[in-house]
């Protein structure tokens, strides 16, 4: 009788694991046996680039180059198979830091903000190399910016900086931007 009870418990526990992951299992073997994607012909670049911003009435020019590189293929359940690519600056990193705030200023202080960082996204690596698939347009942020916000429960945040508050609150003002265009890549 206890032994008809543990495996009456073993089939309903099987039956919840299935039923919980069936639907992931599937998802996974069906992105496994989807056709490849075509590799870039052209699988590294670099693109020259000059920003000019004014921070307290201080001009500041930059002048870099943001280096892609083809890594790989990924998968995920969103996209399905996609090509990785990776970029950094010339100088390092993989954006143009425009502020660093050790102690936030303003309305930043009623949300815990413990450290914040103003920065300049140079832009997309897949753009740049031509993989820009059924995208039409691509936009750069200019002249707003992005920030990095760390919180003191350990969380973080992203998100842009319109070119209104960014002068308001930072006193940082974007003039100029000249990125360099994307190449024309070929897939085979």
């Amino acid at each position: 009788m206890k032994r008809k009870y543990i495996m009456l418990l073993l089939v309903l526990l099987v039956g919840i694991v299935m039923v919980l992951a069936l639907p992931w299992i599937l998802l996974y073997i069906g992105i496994a046996l989807s056709p490849n994607l075509a590799k870039p012909e052209i699988t590294y670049g670099e693109f020259p680039f000059r920003l000019v911003y004014e921070i307290n009435g201080e001009r500041i020019v930059i002048e870099d180059s943001l280096i892609c590189e083809f890594k790989g293929f990924g998968a995920n359940e969103g996209t399905g198979k996609y090509r990785q690519w990776s970029k950094r600056l010339e100088s390092g990193g993989q954006e143009l830091i425009l502020l660093e705030v050790d102690e936030p200023i303003g309305k930043m202080k009623s949300w815990n903000v413990t450290y914040q960082i103003i920065y300049y996204n140079p832009g997309s690596s897949w753009y740049y190399m031509g993989d820009i698939g059924d995208v039409v347009t691509y936009r750069h942020d200019f002249p707003n910016a992005s920030y990095y916000e760390e919180y003191e429960d350990g969380s973080t945040m992203r998100g842009v900086v319109s070119a209104d508050e960014l002068f308001s609150r930072f006193g940082i003002v974007l003039i100029d931007w000249e990125p360099s265009e994307p190449i024309s890549n070929d897939f085979w």
